[in-house]
Order: structure tokens, then sequence, then C-alpha cells
């Protein structure tokens, strides 16, 4: 049975999840990513998926997603989307999502979110969010450990032929625009999600806010990040011994 929270507002749920990260021995080094951008409560319907949403820049909260899931479980959703930010998921994978928009999605969630259970490493500081029937809302699986978007993009992308190939009559012939329509159409259900059997991605990723960026604000939002994780380097490396160091270090280095 799921527990609801209903003695603090959506944006006071926030602020303490927040609060509690940048203080927290494991996740500080996120101190400088949580400043990044703006941080707005929405209602119903703003969001397809109704629940969280990033353009790489601002995050979004769906306010029912907000007031009924555990404090552990938004703690999650926080660090998936800051994930989403200090990574640059949204310049930097832009190519996969012309390739097929949903497995782009998929991809990057399951690379964030084995690194943040790692991370945690069963403390249950941060808890994967349950649905009301308390079944896993997001894509987790352990077998993605230790591998980038692109690598996992590349699992997924060649599981996804071999099954249409499977199905089609046709085989390989007319694979390339079936399986690229197939991925327009996909845009909407990417962005919310849908995986087989491990969860689904449970947050927006807002490929069109993200295009609407000025290269300016593309710029300014990299020195940003930059800076951010400078930050969290050395607030990390004043609580020696925190644990986040291993998952963290992989941030410093160059996306490609």
């Amino acid at each position: 049975m799921l527990a609801f929270n209903t003695d603090l507002t959506a944006e006071q749920r926030i602020e303490k999840a927040s609060m509690a990260l940048n203080g927290h021995r494991k996740w500080v080094a996120f101190i400088g990513v949580s400043m990044i951008g703006e941080r707005k409560v929405v209602e119903d319907g703003v969001l397809p998926s109704n629940t969280l949403a990033t353009n790489g820049r601002d995050i979004w909260y769906c306010r029912s997603f907000v007031d009924r899931i555990r404090d552990s479980d938004l703690r999650f959703g926080d660090l998936h989307e800051e994930h989403h930010i200090a990574l640059e998921h949204l310049t930097t994978y832009e190519h996969l999502v012309k390739i097929h928009p949903e497995l782009a999605n998929m991809a990057m969630d399951y690379a964030i979110n084995v690194m943040i259970m790692d991370i945690d490493a069963g403390e249950g500081f941060v808890t994967l969010p349950l649905d009301e029937d308390g079944n896993v809302m997001c894509l987790y699986d352990p077998k993605y450990r230790g591998m980038d978007t692109q690598q996992i993009f590349t699992i997924l992308y060649k599981e996804k032929q071999e099954e249409e190939e499977g199905e089609s009559p046709d085989g390989p012939d007319g694979e390339g625009e079936e399986g690229e329509g197939e991925g327009d159409e996909g845009q909407d259900e990417g962005q919310g999600g849908g995986g087989q059997g491990q969860g689904q991605s449970f947050d927006d990723h807002d490929w069109e806010g993200a295009k609407a960026l000025s290269e300016e604000e593309k710029k300014e939002l990299g020195r940003e990040v930059g800076e951010a994780l400078r930050q969290g380097s050395m607030a990390a490396g004043k609580m020696a011994g925190s644990g986040a160091e291993v998952g963290f270090d992989k941030m410093l280095e160059p996306q490609v």
C-alpha cells in the first residue's frame, strides 16, 4: 500500500527533497546542478506523462504525481532529471532521437537509473517510483551497468530490428522506411516512454524545448553545467569516502 503525503504542498516537498539531497554525503555532488534552470510545478495534462519532465535545463513536476509518491521516490525523480542535465543528454544524444526517439529516451533512462541505484547501494535514500498498484514506473535493468547511452541504444536498436525482422514477411528489405516511420510515430510514446518487462520511462524528455534554446543559451548552459560539476566535485571531495565519487567522475568526462 502506497503512502500519500498530504502534510506539505508539492512545492514544499520538492524543496525538502532538494535540501535532503544537497546535504547527503552521496548526493552533495549535485548541489551545483540543482541550481541550474527553473523548477516548476504544473497541473495534470500539462505533461504527457503527468509525472516529471526536463528540457535539459529546467525541470517540471506534475503536482498530483508529487503528492502521491514517497519522499524517497521524489528524491530519485529529482536526481533522474538532474542526471539528464548534468550529462547534457538533450544536446549530446539528439542524433539518436533522429534514428529512433523512443529507444533514445529509453537508453538514457536505463543508463541514469542504474547509476543512481548503484550509488544508493541499497541504502534506500532513493527508491524507484511505484505506481498506484505498487509496480515500478521506470526503466531499470542491472545488465546495463557500466554502459553509456550510446551503448545501450545500440543494444536496444539491434533487438528492435531483430524483432521487426521476425514479424515482417519482407524481412530486412523495407526495414529502413518501416523502422523510420515507427520512430516518428513513437516520439510522443517515447517521451512518456514504454519499456518491456522492466518498467517504463516515467518522465518526459522535452526535445522540442531543448531545440528551442538559442545557440547562446546552449553555450551558457554548457558553461553552467561545467561549473556545477566542478562545484559538486569539490563539495564531494570535502566528504571523503562519500561513495559518490565513482559515479560522479563519469560526468566530468566529455560526452561524445
